[in-house]
């Protein structure tokens, strides 16, 4: 039997499959277009609250991570500043050692004052060679060098040789020596510090004064360590 319902004719949407109706009312229309309005209110202010959300956590990630490495970074210049004083308060400290164990030697005061530079070396060669000394310089009251020694280990084997060594320049210029030869004493007592560039780099050097048994000034000792022992030092600490 024929149906006799009469069928409304459709259009079919290749990209969506979706049929709409040619009787679609108005009024249906109308509706739609207010649903859709309302769904925009309801959506567009969520979506910018989150995008707004999103850039604020954003921020105060980047904000704390920024902190934390600045804190980290500050942290670190701070220690390895520590470290590097340590390093260099612990080599003046040796340094110091080896002045003291060469002033106080028997005879020394005395051929200090007689320039008798074979006496010197023969007693502070064994000083020398067990410290961690690469320099040791003897002057006289005048700041004259009598005797000069440097380990010398040009050819890389990590194993020096104590050698002469020709001073640059005038060692009785420089400040520390000047000290000891006016004379001049601190809170510290007599014993001084610094740094000076030698022809092979720079050296620490510590200075102090040479005295006899009546404590009066024959001369002025000097012991100094290469820069290079300074930084090994600091990386092994």
């Amino acid at each position: 039997m024929a149906n006799d319902t009469p069928m409304q004719d459709a259009v079919v949407t290749p990209d969506s499959a979706t049929v709409l109706r040619r009787g679609t009312s108005p009024a249906a229309r109308a509706i739609d277009l207010v649903l859709r309005r309302i769904a925009a209110k309801i959506v567009v202010p969520y979506l910018v609250l989150m995008a707004l959300m999103a850039s604020i956590g954003t921020f105060v990630v980047v904000q704390i991570i920024t902190q934390s490495l600045e804190e980290r970074l500050l942290n670190q210049l701070v220690d390895s500043g520590r470290k590097a004083n340590d390093a260099m308060v612990a080599q003046e400290q040796d340094n110091l050692r080896v002045v003291r164990a060469v002033a106080f030697t028997e005879g020394v005061a005395q051929a200090t004052l007689a320039r008798d530079a074979a006496y010197l070396e023969r007693v502070i060669l064994p000083i020398h060679a067990n410290s961690s000394a690469d320099y040791i310089f003897i002057l006289d009251t005048t700041g004259a060098p009598v005797l000069s020694m440097k380990v010398d280990d040009s050819d890389g084997d990590g194993v020096g040789t104590i050698k002469p060594f020709p001073l640059d320049g005038d060692v009785k210029d420089w400040p520390s020596v000047q000290f000891i030869l006016r004379g001049s004493a601190d809170q510290y007592g007599d014993k001084y510090a610094e740094w000076r560039l030698m022809s092979q780099g720079y050296g620490l050097f510590t200075t102090g004064a040479i005295r006899d048994v009546q404590n009066r000034l024959t001369g002025v000792a000097v012991v100094g360590s290469t820069d290079r022992r300074v930084i090994e030092r600091l990386n092994r600490d």
